[in-house]
């Protein structure tokens, strides 16, 4: 009966909305009769008007007013064959030439498991009065890979931006398909291509020099060399980033002695390479709070099950990360049936046969998202502890004393859930903002930390209240490495889809999941064509991730069609984790955070081929930093109402960046402030790319709420490195030193993302593994950059 129900709706609805007008035009909407039933759409009115002069076509049109973004104004009743068509015309009257932007999507889908494949238009509203819109398909572009204009699935017009002035009303008439006689355009066929090195490095070239700008009037280099700090107008300080790595940043990662061997036995080396990790896990702890490391010696290990980590301080090393060094093949053994029914992208699935290669794991590890146990001892008694703040008054100084170590929590309300329109999605005791932190100061009420907060504690307008946490127990892994490795991961190579892209996921999908781990690294490390990418950072704080890369995922999600939670390369669900000199070959997300965790931070880094932006992906991402990244995709540090991504990032900061977007329907940065609940900062980026096919503003806000705080864009500013420059102000010359190359510490702008390129770029694309090691390759070992152990710090 429901169903019935529906059809008979369904038969009410498309008389009103579809009217033939002859063999060569098809009427989707006069725009009589009952707007209600032609036209659906959130937070948007379609009213009837039927002033003579703002109606074009019939008796009425559409009155359209209240216009807001992601509120799409929604066809009902949409024809799914529109082959025998090549144009869509209707018209449209604007009160004045606002330049307002607008979006037309065509909804097509065949067959897909997943959706968002469409085709686009973008046009601004830039005429007084009446306009007849008439827009060949060959002129709408494809997001991903729209099924074809026989199968289409839906039509929806919708403004670009936030919210459009009240004042500002639009009518629509007399929509159809045209047949225009004029032949198609032939259809091009989507190829994995490449371009040369040279070509590579002289983009580079000509968007990284010659663009230097002075200083921020946010952050800036004093007379005595110390950074100086202007707080944005909430009071808000661009947070202290420098925290983020090993041993809490500008600690050298050591080069511990091997005391197991390891050698490929020819077969299956699972169980071999356990046994020696077990055998290393059984050793005492040393006094440097390692046991030693387990050394992988040269040539080719086959595994096909994980590897797991359990206990402090063990490292796992190889001969070198390529196939003239140690290099590890993990085997699809056994095939899962269905990877899209589990939880494999963000937790792993031992047994289920889509895994990581090295999963460590903590013994008795839990309590805060954080990973520690602690009991509440004291209250923050101020009414309000702007960002980057690190002294505040609480009601019980005397439960904490020099030298604990705490965490911090923004316990979260209601109404800020309310006031980010989250209400739907977002449960407020889920959001308890936790900061592990260390006590420095004790004096009267007041206590000092070492890490300032990175979100806004607001009790005075009712959006949180602070308290302290004393620490009891961490007993999350320490002293954790793995360098020195190639890793690649098995494929069916016959499975691909319409673009000829490789589209297999039933094979393993990250080459490590570094959960509960304090105090550790993956250093010189390059991994081919997991599904989900090289590294996960759960729960885990003071990590490095450095000289690595990440080529080819292998996954439902390519560059044209669109599949979700696959391909972060680099995801960071951790607390101050630095990610530096490292590649990616198409990602979806190359550089990205997830969850409510704060201090990450991406630095020298180069992406190529990205096809979905690098992000602070979603639940409250505070205190983040894309310092000096290169990638041929956009940045966002994006908030969105009534989606579980919810708000992805808070006082984040993209510096001194170079955004080659080619993208080109999307802006290049999107940076976005939401009132007083926060802010994000754009300084220093040149935006190269193509966002928008340049028919709008590159630089955007991206869902609701305002553009953050935005910097001289298109001038790169000084310092060359924000991380590296608080990193000497806090700790001097040697610290930075201890942690970058020499070509870092030079300042040269583009020769990190130009070494990157030079050591990855040209690898061949989408290789067999089961051939590997492939012609000319056979004794490849990655080379790293010298260090900076001898240079003067000049960040």
């Amino acid at each position: 009966m429901k169903a019935l129900h529906l059809l008979l709706a369904a038969s009410l609805i498309v008389p009103l909305a579809l009217h033939a007008q002859g063999k060569d035009a098809l009427v989707l909407s006069s725009f009589e009769g009952d707007l209600a039933r032609q036209w659906g759409g959130v937070h948007t009115k379609l009213e009837t008007e039927k002033a003579p002069a703002l109606v074009k076509e019939g008796d009425q049109s559409g009155r359209w007013s209240n216009l807001r973004t992601n509120m799409w104004l929604t066809l009902l009743g949409c024809p799914a064959d529109w082959s025998s068509y090549d144009t869509l015309t209707f018209w449209m009257h604007a009160d004045r030439a606002s330049g307002e932007e607008f979006r037309l999507t065509i909804d097509s889908q065949v067959n897909q498991p997943e959706k968002g494949n469409y085709f686009i238009y973008t046009f601004r509203a830039d005429w007084t009065g009446w306009k007849q819109l008439s827009i060949p398909f060959s002129e709408f572009k494809k997001v991903r890979a729209p099924g074809g204009w026989q199968a289409v699935s839906g039509l929806q017009l919708s403004p670009a931006r936030r919210e459009i002035p009240a004042e500002l009303v639009f009518h629509l008439d007399d929509m159809k398909l045209v047949a225009s006689g004029k032949p198609a355009p032939a259809e091009k066929k989507t190829e994995v291509k490449t371009d040369t090195l040279p070509a590579r490095l002289a983009r580079i070239e000509q968007f990284a020099t010659g663009r230097e700008g002075g200083s921020s009037r946010l952050v800036e280099t004093g007379n005595d060399g110390r950074l100086r700090y202007t707080n944005d107008e909430d009071g808000n300080r661009l947070c202290d980033f420098s925290y983020a790595g090993y041993k809490g940043g500008g600690v050298a990662i050591p080069d511990v002695p091997a005391v197991v061997t390891v050698h490929p036995t020819g077969g299956d080396d699972t169980a071999a390479l356990q046994a020696a990790l077990d055998r290393l896990a059984a050793m005492p702890l040393q006094a440097n709070g390692f046991r030693g490391a387990l050394q992988l010696a040269k040539g080719k290990y086959v595994i096909t099950n994980s590897l797991f980590i359990r206990a402090d301080g063990m490292v796992v090393r190889g001969a070198g990360a390529g196939f003239g060094g140690s290099w590890i093949y993990h085997k699809v053994m056994p095939v899962i049936k269905d990877p899209s029914g589990t939880p494999y992208v963000h937790v792993p699935v031992p047994g289920k046969g889509v895994v990581p290669t090295f999963i460590t794991q903590a013994k008795g590890a839990g309590g805060f998202p954080t990973g520690v146990e602690a009991k509440k001892v004291a209250d923050i008694t101020n009414d309000l502890v702007p960002a980057g703040t690190a002294t505040f008054a609480v009601n019980t100084p005397s439960a904490v004393k020099a030298g604990d170590e705490v965490v911090i929590v923004s316990r979260q309300t209601q109404k800020w859930v309310m006031a980010l329109e989250l209400g739907k999605v977002w449960k407020p005791e889920t959001f308890a903002l936790q900061m592990v932190r260390t006590v420095t100061r004790v004096n009267g009420q007041r206590i000092t930390l070492d890490v300032p907060v990175t979100t806004r504690i607001d009790t005075r307008n009712g959006y949180a209240t602070g308290e302290v946490w004393l620490v009891a127990r961490d007993k999350r892994l320490r002293n954790i490495g793995i360098e020195d490795l190639l890793f690649l991961s098995g494929f069916d190579r016959t499975k691909k889809d319409k673009g000829g892209y490789y589209n297999d996921e039933n094979h393993p999908n990250q080459v490590a999941r570094i959960d509960d781990v304090r105090d550790g690294w993956l250093r010189r490390c390059a991994g081919f064509f997991y599904s989900f990418g090289l590294v996960g950072v759960g729960r885990s704080m003071h990590v490095t991730v450095e000289d690595c890369a990440m080529l080819d995922g292998v996954s439902r999600d390519t560059p044209v069609n669109h599949a979700g939670a696959r391909k972060y390369y680099y995801n960071l669900s951790g607390a101050q984790v630095l990610v530096q000199r490292s590649y990616a070959r198409y990602a979806r997300h190359a550089f990205i955070g997830n969850g409510p965790y704060d201090g990450g931070v991406f630095l020298d880094c180069f992406s190529e081929r990205d096809h979905l932006p690098s992000e602070w992906h979603q639940g409250w991402g505070h205190g983040h930093l894309f310092d000096s990244i290169a990638l041929q995709c956009s940045i966002r540090m994006p908030s969105a109402a009534n989606s579980v991504h919810g708000q992805g990032a808070a006082f984040a900061l993209a510096w001194n960046c170079l955004i080659d977007n080619r993208r080109k329907f999307e802006a290049d940065l999107a940076v976005t402030r939401r009132g007083d609940l926060c802010n994000n900062y754009a300084i220093g980026n040149t935006l190269a790319g193509s966002g928008l096919a340049r028919t709008a503003t590159v630089l955007t806000q991206d869902g609701p709420g305002t553009l953050g705080s935005v910097d001289s864009s298109g001038k790169y500013l000084l310092p060359r490195s924000l991380y590296l420059a608080q990193l000497h102000d806090r700790l001097g010359a040697n610290a930075v030193t201890a942690v970058a190359t020499k070509a870092q510490i030079a300042g040269a702008r583009g020769i990190v993302w130009k070494e990157l390129a030079a050591a990855y770029s040209e690898l061949p694309l989408y290789a067999d593994p089961d051939t590997a090691p492939w012609p000319g390759l056979e004794n490849w070992v990655v080379r790293y950059p010298d260090h900076g152990a001898d240079e003067k710090a000049n960040p």
